[in-house]
């Protein structure tokens, strides 16, 4: 009977919550992990390759899930490291991300005795075979000792990367105050050295600087180099602190803190997550506890907030309330970062709320949702798009999620279709947003041409914006405005979405391939009484000429033409011409007879 009048209560939430939008959305467990002797609870962020492939952690072992092949086909698992059955491997445990050489790294808890020495965690490195069909291998690259006064003990947060290689963490003891700090891991010089680890900050118990960072409150950095981060604790009030860590000269990092949470307001509270940014520089981040309810009575449920920065530097940042979680099916207490989609909205997961209960009717299973600015008013509205929770699914979806190039979401969480004992082994989900009806073409359309062409785009909604990039990275509402035709006057691959109101296209992309200008041969053939010099000239400035005179058609590895040669016998020339980001020209040729 509960069951009954809650699936009455659903369709009226989805009523008014915006069903038109989430009609053709769909929510679905990709893959539930078997048992405790195959891998269980994924822990910690995933990572995505190129491919589409997710990676992620379980409770000794590293997992793959490659996409089905075919529409409608099944999601298949790869354990590449599993404990169990590979005695002595190093397993990280929380959170994976990958550097630009295809390696993941991530972080483990354990503590215990290695080589004779108390560690109290590490971080790994995990490699992909050198060929093809082997096997992957994980290697240690920093222990993190214990009773250390200068160093990290109990790295927490999953690892940052930056464009160097360098990895940077939390801790939660250690530092020059026993209680963490923030560290950096950085590569070894030259091949085969050993990385080598800083402490960049020691976390103070001095009524201003925060402490302990959540497992879930991995750090960011923004568009200048600084560091991000948040803290549970610590801070004038205790409820925690967003602070920022600026590099200096000589190596040392300089700390400000950013925001100080204070309960005692009402003002959200307690960040467990990390914090994102958007393009003007203003970043995002949830809070488990605290803030005011949308209709003015009840709330406490944590808040999606947005801290802009201040007009003079040292001043603290200014908070903004976007939503705040009522406790009921709206969600509460979030605990994992927010992301933007395409059109600027932010998508994140509760720890509770919702309309499903678990265990007691006090403990609820969490929702995925939506905030769209409203341009009117300024405001954001939150569209509910999950209830977690219903018997099959996840639920306790408390790592960040991660969004492919299609703006389709997946993360991981307990609950699942299978058993592991008492509880659940846990599974990964995906949730595809609702298809749109705005279509974009492009004019001319995709393909190969001799000379520069001005680009159209066109969308299926006239009013729409249009938003592209040339650069690889995927459109944005924050990406560039199109206004006109783009001049392609190179190899250029346009990626474009359309924004009418709150409905988002697809991303649509064009390649363009432009062929450099063919050469030109003097003279151009005939028939001679005495030996010819030829003469190559390239048609397009700063491009190669190459050419042959046996017969066989140039490619750029043909010799490259650079002065005039003679031509004493019945010989056919054969030149290309390239040149930097374009296509090969045309082949053209002459045939030289010589009486």
């Amino acid at each position: 009977m509960m069951r009954s009048r809650w699936a009455v209560f659903l369709i009226a939430a989805f009523l008014l919550m915006g069903a038109a939008r989430l009609a053709t959305a769909q929510e679905q467990v990709i893959y539930s992990f078997l048992s405790e002797s195959s891998g269980y609870n994924p822990n910690g962020p995933m990572a995505m390759d190129s491919h589409g492939n997710l990676y992620g952690t379980l409770a000794g072992g590293i997992f793959e899930l490659s996409p089905p092949s075919e529409p409608g086909g099944k999601w298949t698992e790869q354990v590449l490291i599993d404990a169990a059955s590979q005695p002595g491997v190093h397993v990280p445990e929380r959170g994976l991300l990958f550097d630009a050489k295809g390696n993941l790294y991530g972080v483990s808890t354990n503590e215990g005795q290695v080589e004779g020495e108390y560690i109290t965690g590490y971080i790994a490195e995990v490699s992909p075979p050198s060929t093809p069909g082997g096997t992957w291998t994980s290697q240690v690259l920093y222990l993190f000792p214990s009773n250390a006064s200068t160093d990290c003990e109990a790295p927490q947060s999953y690892l940052t990367i930056d464009s160097k290689g360098n990895l940077y963490g939390t801790c939660i003891n250690g530092g020059a105050n026993g209680i963490g700090g923030v560290y950096e891991l950085s590569p070894p010089s030259e091949p085969g050295g050993k990385w080598t680890e800083q402490l960049l900050h020691s976390y103070a118990q001095d009524g201003v600087d925060g402490n302990l960072p959540d497992s879930k409150a991995g750090l960011t950095f923004d568009a200048h180099g600084n560091l991000f981060g948040t803290t549970t604790a610590g801070g004038t009030y205790g409820d925690g602190v967003v602070y920022e860590l600026s590099p200096g000269a000589g190596g040392e990092w300089t700390e400000t803190i950013v925001y100080t949470f204070n309960h005692n307001t009402g003002g959200p509270n307690t960040p467990y997550a990390a914090v994102i940014f958007d393009r003007k520089g203003n970043l995002y981040t949830t809070t488990y506890n605290g803030g005011i309810s949308p209709t003015g009575g009840g709330g406490g449920g944590g808040a999606v907030i947005e801290l802009s920065p201040p007009a003079n530097q040292g001043s603290e940042w200014t908070m903004t309330q976007l939503y705040t979680f009522s406790g009921k099916s709206d969600g509460s207490s979030p605990t994992a970062a927010v992301l933007f989609d395409a059109a600027g909205d932010l998508w994140g997961t509760t720890f509770h709320g919702g309309p499903y209960y678990v265990n007691t009717k006090a403990n609820t299973d969490g929702v995925l949702f939506e905030l769209i600015p409203q341009s009117g008013s300024g405001g954001w509205k939150e569209v509910v798009h999950h209830f977690f929770g219903a018997p099959g699914d996840v639920l306790a979806v408390t790592w960040p999620m991660i969004m492919d190039r299609k703006g389709n979401l997946y993360g991981s969480g307990s609950g699942g279709s299978n058993n592991c004992g008492n509880g659940f082994c846990g599974g990964v989900f995906e949730y595809t947003p609702a298809a749109s009806a705005l279509e974009l073409s492009f004019s001319p359309a995709a393909g190969t041409y001799d000379k520069a062409q001005p680009v159209t785009i066109l969308a299926s909604a006239g009013g729409a914006d249009i938003y592209y990039t040339t650069d690889g990275t995927a459109p944005t509402a924050s990406s560039t405005l199109y206004k006109g035709p783009i001049d392609v006057t190179e190899n250029t691959t346009i990626e474009a979405i359309a924004i009418d109101g709150a409905e988002t296209s697809a991303v649509a992309e064009a390649a363009y391939v432009i062929e450099t200008a063919a050469p030109t041969i003097t003279p151009d053939g005939g028939t001679f009484t005495k030996a010819q010099t030829v003469t190559l000239k390239d048609a397009a400035a700063g491009a190669a000429i190459y050419y042959t005179t046996n017969g066989s058609t140039p490619t750029d590895t043909s010799t490259k033409y650079s002065k005039p040669f003679p031509v004493s016998k019945n010989t056919t020339v054969k030149a290309i011409a390239v040149a930097p980001d374009h296509g090969a020209s045309g082949m053209v040729s002459a045939t030289f007879t010589i009486n």
